[in-house]
C-alpha cells in the first residue's frame, strides 16, 4: 500500500536562500534594545543593592524573581518554579 504524499507545503510562498531557510522564517528583532532570548534587555538586568525588587513599566508593575533570574509579573513569593525553595512554613 502506498502513504499518501503530505502536500501541506506544497504552496508555500517564501523562497529559500542559501542557508536553507525561507524569508518567512528568518527572525530578526526589529528593536535593537532585545536580548537573543527576546527580553528586552532591562529584564534581565538584576536591581542594585538597595533598589527596590519591584519596578513600573508602561503602567506594568514587574518584580525580580531570583528563581527565573528575570523581571516577572509575578511576585516571588507566588513563583511555581521556587516551590522547591520556599520555607516550611508548617514547622
Amino acid at each position: 500500500m502506498k502513504k499518501k504524499r503530505n502536500d501541506k507545503h506544497r504552496g508555500n510562498k517564501h523562497k529559500e536562500d542559501e542557508s536553507g531557510l525561507s524569508e518567512g522564517k528568518k527572525r530578526k528583532s526589529k528593536n535593537p534594545k532585545t536580548t537573543k532570548k527576546g527580553y528586552p534587555e532591562w529584564k534581565l538586568q538584576p536591581p542594585n543593592h538597595g533598589d527596590p525588587e519591584a519596578k513600573t513599566v508602561k503602567n506594568k508593575v514587574f518584580h525580580w524573581c531570583p528563581h527565573h533570574k528575570i523581571w516577572t509579573k509575578h511576585e516571588p513569593k507566588d513563583c511555581k518554579k521556587g516551590n522547591d525553595t520556599k520555607t516550611e512554613e508548617g514547622s
